[in-house]
């Protein structure tokens, strides 16, 4: 009952498929999604990592049920000193299953936000986590029509479970984040 990923390489003559923006690993909109190119993260439907990577940085962090931590692994494997590249050439198709996901909105809305801060905690210069936490909080309050309902939940999650990421805190040396603003990567939402 998980979602099913399989991944081909288009031959000449396959038609270009179409992009999902938010599969694209880049906040520069100008970035041609046909040109390979260097990203600051990586999309978890489709992705391979060497095994000395995971072996230098560790596995993926406890972001259960859902999301960022592809955003946590991608931090991590830059401040090793790794490369995070873009390949158009190898496409994926990604059927999510309606079995797999969290169902309710406001608590997806939640998980997204709390799990967003998390990975700035963990990883991310104070600064950049105040930032999330106030951008983030204020996408969320757009995305949901005003509803404050799911950034309550993530705040009082987040104040729960401060003091723990707190405590596994390990953020990127300055030259990542240098290197992170560089890539358009997400430094401060």
């Amino acid at each position: 009952d998980t979602a099913t990923t399989e991944i081909y390489t288009p031959s000449l003559h396959d038609a270009l498929p179409i992009l999902q923006r938010t599969g694209f690993p880049t906040r520069d909109k100008g970035r041609d999604p046909y040109q390979a190119f260097e990203t600051s993260w990586f999309i978890g439907a489709g992705h391979a990592i060497r095994r000395e990577v995971y072996e230098t940085v560790g596995l993926y962090g406890n972001f259960h049920p859902y999301g960022s931590e592809e955003f946590d692994l991608s931090l991590r494997i830059l401040d090793a000193g790794y490369r995070i590249e873009y390949f158009p050439s190898v496409c994926v198709r990604h059927r999510p299953s309606p079995k797999g996901r969290v169902k309710d909105p406001t608590y997806l809305r939640a998980l997204r936000l709390k799990h967003r801060v998390k990975a700035a905690v963990l990883n991310l210069p104070w600064l950049s986590v105040a930032s999330f936490l106030f951008v983030r909080s204020a996408l969320m309050l757009v995305e949901s029509r005003g509803n404050p309902l799911a950034v309550l939940q993530a705040w009082f999650a987040i104040v729960r479970e401060l003091p723990t990421w707190i405590g596994e805190r390990n953020p990127i040396r300055r030259s990542t984040f240098r290197q992170l603003r560089k890539l358009h990567g997400p430094a401060y939402f």
